[in-house]
This record gives C-alpha cells, structure tokens and sequence, in this order.
C-alpha cells in the first residue's frame, strides 16, 4: 500500500467518528493543475497536469462547511514557453502532495435542513501544507535540483500556502453531490521551481567547483546561445515573486446523515 492511501486512511479514521454524528461528506476528486512563477509569468495550457485526491467535508450548518484535502498533482514550468525568457533556459518539473483544510461559505442555504437548496456556488479559503522536490532535464538527464544547491540555498521541501477560490456544489441526490471548483494555492515558498535570487558564480566557476551537470543545471543558457550569460550576483529570478499554482477539480461525495428519534404524534 502507498504512502498516498495511507494518507487517504487516516484522514477518513480521523474524522469519520466525529463526522457520522454531524453532516459528513467523504469523496473523491479529479482535475487538472497549473503554475505561474519565476519560470511562468501567466499559465501555459501546456503545463497542465492531472490531480487526483479525496477529501473529507463536515457541513456545519447551511451556510459554513469545514473540508479536508488531500491531492496529490505535479506542476513544471519551461522559459522556452516565453520569449522574453527564452535565452535564460531554465526548466523545472516538481510532484506536489497537498494536505488542506478550508473554511466554505454557501451563498444559498445549502442540503443540511429539509427546506435548502439542492445546490449553490460558494466560496473558500484555507491553509495547507505542501511537500515539493523539484528536478529538471537537460541534455537527457533529470536533476534533483535541490541537491545541487543552484542558488546556494538549502531550501526546504516543505511550504505553507494559502488555498483560496471559488466553487458550486449540487445535491443530486439524498446522499449524492456533484462539487466544481477551482482554487488559487499562494506558496509562503519562492523555491517550488528552485528559481528566487541571484547567480550564485559564473559558469566556468560552477563548473570548476562541482562539474558539469551542476554547471548546466545551475545556469543552461549556453545550451542555447553556445555562451553562458551568468556571472556572480547576475539576477537568475525574482525573490520579490513567490510560486503560485492553481488546481481545478470536480468531485462526487456520499453525504451520511445521523439518526434523528422522532416524537410520536399517534
């Protein structure tokens, strides 16, 4: 069994005592993944990836519900897809998990008592925890960028982000809905595409120190141009800019209601 179903697991253990006496909600979702950053300054539809993950939601009255995430989904961005980055060459690729938990405002009253809508657009915002390792390819090999330190920086492969967006979920069903949403993720981490300051040498000194690959990896525009344009301190990207991603999905959840003991009229 993988490390990600036994997320899934546990995440369901937690909740499913404390749930099955509220308004619980498991499911599962799919969709699709997007980046802008350092090496993106607006999304490439050709960057898109498939995410996939489950999710646990108690509906704590009809207008708030409280939803746990967890995806898992890939992001990667290429200065080829733009020309005024072109020249710099950099490229990256990173998987992302993905542990969330987001407050949700129904704009109708929303499936909870016996006289609410059967769906409604709402809106959220969160906090989650993403687990990230970058890597790029050149000249057909995949870098663990990381560990080479491009930048000199030991970043960590751990970030904060803030999940925030828009949604419509429909009660198609006494214990089927049908959610859409789409949601921007603002990383506390400028290091998910492991681009954010300065050169940190010139290429001939890179590459005296730690070899070629690093060299590469650390500055490829000489694959391009045949002369490698870093020096020391030359600016590689823009710490003033942290990473963003965005994740759509759509979902099916099975709604568990408690038992209600009713009073007897005759």
């Amino acid at each position: 069994m993988n490390k990600l179903k036994l997320q899934f697991i546990f995440l369901f253990a937690l909740l499913s005592k404390f749930g099955l006496s509220q308004h619980f909600e498991p499911g599962f979702m799919l969709g699709g993944s997007n980046y802008f950053g350092d090496l993106a300054p607006s999304p490439v539809l050709g960057e898109s990836h498939f995410a996939i993950g489950g999710f646990a939601r108690v509906n704590m009255s009809s207008s708030f519900a409280i939803t746990f995430n967890l995806l898992t989904t890939s992001i990667s961005g290429d200065d080829k897809n733009f020309e005024a980055s072109k020249v710099r060459n950099l490229n990256f690729k990173t998987s992302l998990t993905e542990f969330s938990g987001v407050v949700e405002f129904n704009f109708f009253k929303y499936g909870v008592d016996v006289n609410d809508k059967r769906h409604t657009p709402y809106v959220f915002l969160g906090l989650s925890f993403t687990q990230f390792n970058p890597t790029a390819n050149y000249v057909g090999q995949t870098i663990q960028l990381r560990n080479i330190r491009t930048e000199e920086s030991q970043y960590s492969l751990f970030a904060v982000t803030i999940p925030m967006g828009i949604g419509y979920k429909w009660q198609f069903d006494k214990h089927f809905a049908f959610n859409w949403n789409i949601g921007f993720r603002r990383s506390y981490s400028d290091y998910l595409d492991d681009v954010s300051t300065v050169y940190p040498d010139s290429y001939e000194n890179v590459q005296s120190k730690k070899g070629s690959m690093v060299a590469i990896a650390t500055d490829p525009s000489g694959l391009e141009t045949g002369l490698p344009l870093s020096e020391k301190g030359y600016q590689r990207g823009n710490a003033d800019f942290t990473d963003w991603y965005i994740i759509s999905t759509v979902s099916i959840s099975y709604r568990f209601y408690k038992r209600l003991k009713c009073r007897r009229f005759y």
